[in-house]
């Protein structure tokens, strides 16, 4: 089975979570990686390890550590939330995949 990254992207409050989740919810062997809730975890609980300045990084590299982590160790189909961010990522999913980028 080929394996599919679907990625969402959109305004605020224009419904990517839950267009995820239903899709996590729909599609078996499926996991969401959340930027929003990677976000929040590093804001409660490693603030201090936040730029002072600039894009937040640490969610960046936290989200390349996950993708590289599913990739490598799972079989799984991508739903990547508010993915903007994380051209790199898309990237490498599409190359580990073998698919092509549109």
């Amino acid at each position: 089975m080929k394996r599919l990254a679907i990625l969402t992207v959109g305004k605020t409050h224009s419904g990517k979570t839950t267009f995820a989740r239903e899709l996590e919810r729909c599609l078996p062997e499926s996991v969401v990686i959340d930027r929003d809730d990677l976000a929040e975890f590093i804001n409660t609980r490693y603030e201090s390890l936040l730029p002072k300045q600039g894009a937040n990084t640490l969610k960046n590299a936290l989200t390349r550590t996950l993708v590289d982590y599913a990739v490598h160790e799972t079989e799984y189909l991508f739903v990547i939330n508010d993915s903007d961010e994380v051209p790199g990522a898309i990237q490498k999913i599409v190359q580990i995949a073998g698919g092509k980028s549109m």
